[in-house]
């Protein structure tokens, strides 16, 4: 079935917290110089942006590496949940991401 939008909402006082901690075990696993992660909340179109991960190493596959496992620890971490809105109603989707 078509999803019309998803909705995000999570736990506004833990979420810094657990993206710093995310960060900080990202920085450290990956040899990475530098990360910036931001998750959307709210109602999101198909198509827009929900996740952005920047990562600065000195080389490109460290990068790549911290943005992968960073994504997975988000999903598992993060306090965050998704509602998907579809036209015969809205779910809330289970498990990680």
């Amino acid at each position: 079935e078509e999803v019309l939008s998803l909705e995000f909402e999570a736990w506004e006082e833990k979420l810094p917290e657990v993206l710093m901690q995310i960060g900080r075990q990202a920085l450290e696993q990956n040899n990475l110089h530098s990360i910036s992660i931001t998750h959307r909340t709210g109602v999101v179109l198909p198509g827009e942006v929900i996740v952005c991960i920047f990562a600065s190493s000195p080389h490109r596959a460290e990068a790549f590496a911290g943005c992968s496992w960073t994504i997975d620890e988000l999903k598992r971490q993060a306090p965050i949940w998704k509602k998907e809105n579809t036209k015969s109603g809205s779910f809330w989707i289970e498990g990680l991401g």
